[in-house]
C-alpha cells in the first residue's frame, strides 16, 4: 500500500474508497467503466463506492448525453471535510462527558502475588491521597514487610494521609497508638485478632484484601462505589464497638 493510500486510509477511508478516489484524481472526469478498469474492480462495486464518496463529498459527476463523469474533488476539499468534522464534535463533547459521567461503572478485581505484588497495593493506596482505613494485625504486617512498613507510615504521614486503624491489642500496638497524633493515625482495638494474618484496606472506591502469608502472599484489589460503601458501613460499626 503506498503512502498517499495509507494516509487516506488513516484519514476514514476504506481501502477500495481510497483506491478509488486516487483513481480519480489520476484519470480526471471519468465513466465508471474507465476507473473499474483503472482499479480492476466490478463495475457495480466501483459505482457504488463512486455512491459512498459522493455522499461523503469525496467525489462529484456531470452528466454529458445521458452517462455520468465522475472526478475527484480538490484535495485541498479534505482538509474542510476534517474541520467541519472537528466543530462538529466539538459541540458534542459536553454531552459525551456527560454519558461518561452518568455510565455505571463496572466492578474491577486486581489480584496481585508476592511480596513485590502487596508493596503495589500499597503503593496504589498512597497514590489515591486520600484518608483510608484498616482492620487487621499491625504487628504481623511489620513482621511480613520489616523495612518497607516503616517506610509506607514514612510516606503516608509525608502525603499528610490520616489513616483509621482497627487492630488487635497488644503491648506493642499500645505504644504505637500513644503515637497517633504525630503520625496522623486513629488506632482502636478489637479482640480477636492477634491470630490474623491478612488486612483489610478502604481507600477511595476501592478495597484491598492481604494475606500476609511467607508461603502464598496474595492481594485482591476491588473498585467497586457501592461495595465500597458497605465496607465503609462495615467498619464504622466495628469502630463503634472497639476499644
Amino acid at each position: 500500500m503506498n503512502n498517499e493510500k495509507n494516509l487516506l486510509v488513516e484519514y476514514g477511508l476504506r481501502e477500495n474508497e481510497a483506491d478509488v478516489y486516487i483513481a480519480c484524481l489520476r484519470l480526471g472526469a471519468s465513466t465508471v467503466y474507465k476507473i473499474s478498469e483503472k482499479v480492476r474492480m466490478p463495475k457495480s462495486t466501483v459505482y457504488d463506492i463512486l455512491k459512498s464518496l459522493s455522499e461523503r463529498g469525496f467525489t462529484t459527476y456531470v452528466i454529458k448525453s445521458g452517462v455520468k463523469y465522475f472526478e475527484a474533488v480538490n484535495p485541498d476539499k479534505l482538509v474542510d471535510i476534517l474541520e467541519e468534522k472537528k466543530i462538529r464534535i466539538k459541540e458534542i463533547i459536553p454531552k459525551l462527558k456527560e454519558m461518561q459521567r452518568t455510565a455505571i461503572k463496572k466492578p474491577t478485581i486486581e489480584v496481585y502475588q508476592g511480596r513485590e505484588g502487596l508493596k503495589t497495593i500499597l503503593q496504589d493506596i498512597l497514590k489515591v491521597r486520600k484518608d483510608f482505613l484498616i482492620i487487621g494485625n499491625f504487628g504481623k504486617f511489620e513482621e511480613y514487610f520489616k523495612y518497607y512498613a516503616s517506610i509506607f507510615v514514612k510516606k503516608r504521614i509525608e502525603e499528610g494521609i490520616t489513616c483509621k486503624l482497627i487492630e488487635e491489642k497488644s503491648k506493642e500496638n499500645i505504644e504505637l497508638k500513644r503515637n497517633d497524633k504525630k503520625e496522623k493515625r486513629i488506632t482502636k482495638f478489637l479482640d480477636g485478632m492477634q491470630e490474623l494474618k491478612s488486612e483489610c484496606y478502604i481507600y477511595g472506591d476501592n478495597i484491598a484484601l492481604l494475606t500476609l502469608l511467607e508461603e502464598e502472599p496474595i492481594g485482591i484489589v476491588i473498585e467497586n462505589k457501592e461495595i465500597s460503601k458497605l465496607m465503609r458501613l462495615l467498619f464504622n460499626k466495628l469502630w463503634m464497638i472497639s476499644s
